[in-house]
């Protein structure tokens, strides 16, 4: 079977995924990173001068890092979206090429029979 997408477009969408992810990465990592400076330090200022930690900085760091991990986490769907959607996408177009649809195929549906039949 002749696949539609050649190796090189394979390729080159792969590094367009790798570049999109890196950034998503990079942007969730420092957000994520800065939020979890914050409560660490935080935390070692607490503990060098023996005095219970300041809580509102350690949740705002906690939140500030969470956000950082939901910017990871919706990059990533984000990428399993896109995948879907352009697979989608590229499957019409080729459809719309080659001029054919789902009701023109010449094979029939799986059990379309069977419906009709079992209600004996």
């Amino acid at each position: 079977m002749a696949t539609i997408i050649g190796p090189f477009d394979g390729i080159k969408y792969g590094f367009k995924l790798l570049l999109y992810y890196l950034a998503i990465a990079v942007i969730g990592g420092v957000v994520t990173a800065f939020g979890f400076g914050i409560a660490s330090a935080e935390l070692a200022l607490a503990t060098d001068a023996f005095r219970e930690p300041n809580i509102p900085i350690l949740l705002a760091g906690s939140a500030v890092s969470m956000v950082g991990i939901s910017i990871l986490y919706a990059g990533t769907l984000g990428i399993g979206y896109k995948v879907i959607a352009d697979a989608v996408y590229t499957g019409n177009i080729e459809a719309e090429e080659y001029g054919t649809s789902p009701s023109e195929s010449s094979q029939p549906a799986p059990n379309a029979g069977s419906a009709a039949e079992g209600d004996d």
